[in-house]
């Protein structure tokens, strides 16, 4: 039987109306509870369930490209729902125009999907097999094995399982097997809930991802841990800065998830260091921690058990603002079993994604988007060579050890003048607000020889606290790269830092 563009339409078509008349069923449960919308662009019909916010049912199928400007408006019928578009692209509207279409948009092949067809011959007509499959419609006691069938199979959140169970009580084990052979005949990536960074997280016992074996000769020291990160290498940009590269990552402009991966590596440098590594890992954008995917999973923060002297990379997924042009995104790790004293420093993984090129005249932050004027701040001058860390004060503004007796928190000089987002949190990632009762990062202006001092009264709370200190935040990042590119400035400031202050 010979593929013809004929058939493959047919085949197209039937599997369009198979997922239409699958779809108007469920819309017709609970005066569409589930919020089932069904868009046609000319050839391109574009499914979307609301509460079903994963690819098995949102999803893009038949011919996108018949018409100009066919695929963002798919794109905006996406975004409008805040969910991501997948397009199941059919061989016959494979070609360098249309796959150039889908790369310009931000899109990119992720999975397979595989129609299988045969021609029926006169032996194979009118004969049947006994079959153990039996179609008849479940009862209630019944409901709870197919609920937990149904929401382990398309990998639903546990919080949704009740509403999936109430909301389907109407569905008949007919409908279950369709649900489930329309997973299964795809790869088995289709499971996902984002078409964004499919690969799980990897343990590489006994290996090394990032410390390198010399690592004592060139630096003097085993550290206990590194970290590194990247992402795809069509995103890499560089600037060249006295011959040495600055690395960020421009996505395009439609791309709503930035995918990267995560490495932590481990050196077991006593025998009587522990055999595992306990870490938590959360994700900073934008003043606040945000939530992120790991292993097809949304989260406020990540837990991962390493083997000591061993390595981990962990594929995350980062939703992107659409409107911001520039951003930079921190990745905290957290050791969950070695607590740390106030003055050790604790580096938080900064990663700049950008939309545009970088220009000379990116905007500056202006008064207006400080913090200085509106807390009861207090400076002083400081001609030590004490950097970048922090103090505890009591309410004679004298050092104390204990967070439950500080009532001011200090923050030593920095080398250079910097905009500065700061933050305290504690290990469950809950933000803990200095006086004022801002549920954010503060965002501060920094001068040389000037320690700031942040009235702040302690929530009571046994959980370990944490300070963040970001300097230089979102577009001025990339200013500050192309200063360093132009020798406006001298040193380099786009790091972050991370001290414990107790619990």
């Amino acid at each position: 039987m010979v593929m013809t563009k004929n058939l493959a339409d047919h085949f197209e078509m039937t599997e369009i109306k198979m997922f239409e008349s699958r779809l108007n069923a469920i819309k017709e449960i609970q005066n569409n509870a589930m919020g089932v919308e069904i868009g046609q662009f000319y050839g391109a019909y574009a499914f979307s369930i609301k509460n079903i916010p994963g690819p098995s049912y949102n999803v893009v199928k038949g011919d996108s490209f018949s018409s100009e400007n066919t695929i963002d408006k798919i794109l905006s019928f996406y975004r409008a729902r805040e969910i991501p578009a997948r397009f199941d692209l059919a061989p016959q509207y494979a070609n360098a125009t249309s796959l150039q279409q889908l790369h310009n948009a931000g899109l990119y092949q992720s999975d397979f999907h595989a129609t299988l067809y045969c021609e029926l011959n006169e032996e194979m007509v009118g004969k049947t097999k006994d079959s153990f499959i039996k179609i008849r419609q479940i009862d209630e006691a019944e409901f709870d094995r197919y609920g937990n069938i149904y929401v382990e199979v398309f990998l639903i959140p546990y919080f949704r399982r009740k509403i999936m169970f109430k909301k389907f009580m109407s569905f008949t084990i007919f409908t279950c097997c369709l649900f489930l052979f329309g997973c299964t005949d795809t790869d088995s990536n289709q499971k996902n809930e984002f078409v964004t960074n499919q690969k799980k997280v990897e343990i590489f016992n006994d290996e090394h991802l990032v410390i390198e074996e010399n690592i004592e000769e060139k630096i003097g020291f085993k550290p206990d841990k590194a970290m590194a990160f990247d992402a795809k290498d069509s995103y890499e940009q560089n600037v060249i800065i006295d011959g040495e590269e600055a690395i960020y990552y421009k996505i395009p402009t439609t791309t709503e998830y930035f995918d990267f991966n995560y490495k932590i590596d481990t050196m077991k440098k006593n025998k009587e260091d522990k055999p595992t590594r306990n870490f938590r890992i959360f994700v900073y954008e934008n003043k606040e921690f945000v939530d992120f995917w790991v292993n097809n999973k949304s989260r406020k923060y990540y837990d991962v058990k390493i083997p000591n002297n061993s390595s981990v990379n962990i594929p995350i997924s980062v939703k992107m603002d659409l409107q911001k042009d520039y951003s930079d995104i921190l990745v905290v790790l957290i050791d969950l079993n070695i607590k740390n004293n106030i003055h050790e420093l604790m580096n938080a993984s900064k990663i700049l994604v950008s939309r545009k090129d970088i220009k000379n005249n990116i905007k500056d932050y202006t008064k207006k988007d400080l913090d200085n004027d509106n807390l009861k701040l207090r400076s002083e001058k400081n001609n030590s060579d004490e950097m970048r860390g922090v103090n505890l004060l009591n309410k004679n503004v004298n050092n104390v050890d204990h967070i439950s007796e500080a009532k001011f928190i200090k923050l030593n000089q920095v080398p250079a003048e910097v905009i500065q987002e700061v933050m305290v949190f504690d290990i469950d990632g809950e933000i803990h607000p200095f006086s004022g009762g801002q549920l954010e990062a503060i965002t501060l202006k920094r001068k040389v020889n000037e320690d700031i001092i942040i009235p702040y009264n302690k929530n009571k709370t046994d959980k370990r606290l944490f300070i963040l200190m970001n300097n230089n935040p979102n577009q001025l990042a990339f200013k500050h790269l192309n200063d360093l590119k132009d020798h406006k400035v001298e040193q380099y400031q786009n790091y972050s830092d991370i001290f414990e202050i107790g619990n």
